[in-house]
Order: C-alpha cells, then structure tokens, then sequence
C-alpha cells in the first residue's frame, strides 16, 4: 500500500529542522523521532553548519522555516547548507508567508512548501512523496 510504503521512506531518515524557535524544534524532534527519524535540530546556519563540520553528516532531507532570526530566511540558509555539504538535499520549506514571493522563492529552488499550522499527517505525506523522488533514478 502507498501509505507503508510511504511510512518507510520516513522511519530511519536524517531531517535536518531549522527553526529559530526552540518551542518548534523540540516539537518537530518529538514528532519526528516518534516516526523513527533521526533528527538533527538547529536554530540556524551556523549551528547546523557546526553539526556537519563535527558529524560529517549530510541529512537525507531538511524542514526549514522560511522566516528566521536576524532577517535571515531559511531559502537562503538551505542554499549555503547545501554549498557546504557539496550536495543538493530534498528540502521542505514551512512557512506562514502566505505570499506568492514566498512560493515563488521555494518553487524557484525546486523545494516544497508546507504552510503553517503544520497537520503531522500533511508532513508525513509531503516528506515522503519528497523521499521517494530522490530514490528515483536520474535519467529514467
């Protein structure tokens, strides 16, 4: 069935959640964890950027906020994660912009984009359609 299948794409998966709110990281880490994630939290840049430089691991996707601290937005954050890690990663950007710049700007980039309030049962859907494509093949 779609759904199992779906359901494993998501269990043992690294998601790397961005988020400069503390309250949302440790939801997202309970949430995420109770799907059998493992999850990597950070409040920005330079703290997921210190994860990769201690861990050396590239997470299978990323949940990014849109709008974070210091004026930064995390479409941008994602771009110098991704220069970093030398590797293009499955991103999901969670926003409650509902402007179209803020679309735009994910759709551009080839990222999803989930609006806020976020239903766990839209999440789970969304990374695992995300994780299957990047399962696919190149060129087929």
């Amino acid at each position: 069935a779609p759904v199992r299948r779906s359901a494993d794409r998501v269990a043992g998966a690294c998601v790397l959640c961005v988020d400069n709110e503390s309250a949302v990281l440790e939801g997202m880490q309970a949430l995420l964890g109770g799907w059998g994630c493992r999850v990597v939290a950070a409040r920005d840049y330079d703290s997921a950027a210190k994860h990769f430089r201690d861990n050396g691991v590239v997470p299978d996707l990323a949940l990014i906020d849109y709008h974070l601290d210091d004026g930064a937005d995390g479409i941008r954050t994602m771009r110098l994660l991704e220069t970093l890690w030398g590797a293009r990663v499955p991103c999901i950007v969670i926003t409650a912009d509902h402007t179209q710049e803020a679309r735009g700007a994910a759709e551009k980039l080839g990222y999803a984009l989930l609006r806020k309030p976020v239903k766990p049962g839209a999440l789970r859907a969304l990374m695992g359609s995300v994780l299957a494509v990047r399962e696919r093949p190149s060129g087929h």
